[in-house]
């Protein structure tokens, strides 16, 4: 979050962006060019949508806008250390096993954890460890301590594993 002259406004990359317009009139009272931020969740929460870019909306709605994204987050990190890991159901095949083998021979280390990587990579097949997603791009989530990987991860997946300390050492069989 950064400062604005209404005070903090949340940074443009955050959120959604709606295709509708901000409700409120720019200072030269012309129309606002901006798109109104998501509070699609609100409606639950009992909270008015003020239609408002980041620029028009007042420090109170700017609150009440991070604290429901930061609930929403929350809420669904909480919801994925629930889940098993997709990964725990996927067969490891012979193919599997011998190109792990055959990687563990490599005599040089940087050869043979890229090797052991790649063989990780095959194993999922684009999958996310946690989820079982097929998302287009998927992350390496690594042992910060260890700098081992631990699998390959959705955006989402990644993001909660770094405030669910539970579900990074449940699918990662203690990696690190």
């Amino acid at each position: 979050m950064r400062s604005g002259n209404a005070g903090p406004v949340p940074e443009m990359g955050r959120g959604k962006l709606m295709t509708a317009g901000c409700s409120r009139p720019t200072k030269a009272g012309k129309p606002c060019r901006y798109s109104a931020l998501d509070w699609s969740w609100a409606a639950a929460s009992g909270l008015p949508d003020p239609a408002a870019c980041r620029v028009h909306m007042n420090p109170l709605e700017v609150q009440a806008w991070w604290d429901g994204e930061e609930s929403r987050y929350r809420h669904a990190a909480e919801e994925a250390a629930k889940i098993m890991p997709a990964c725990w159901s996927w067969p490891v095949t012979q193919h599997d096993r011998q190109q792990v083998a055959t990687a563990e021979l490599a005599e040089d280390e940087e050869l043979r954890i890229t090797a052991l990587d790649e063989a990780l990579a095959e194993w999922q097949d684009g999958r996310c460890a946690v989820c079982g997603g097929t998302i287009v791009r998927l992350v390496n989530d690594h042992g910060h301590g260890t700098g081992n990987l631990r699998g390959l991860l959705c955006e989402s997946c990644n993001s909660a594993a770094r405030v669910t300390p539970g579900l990074k050492t449940r699918y990662s069989a203690g990696t690190g």
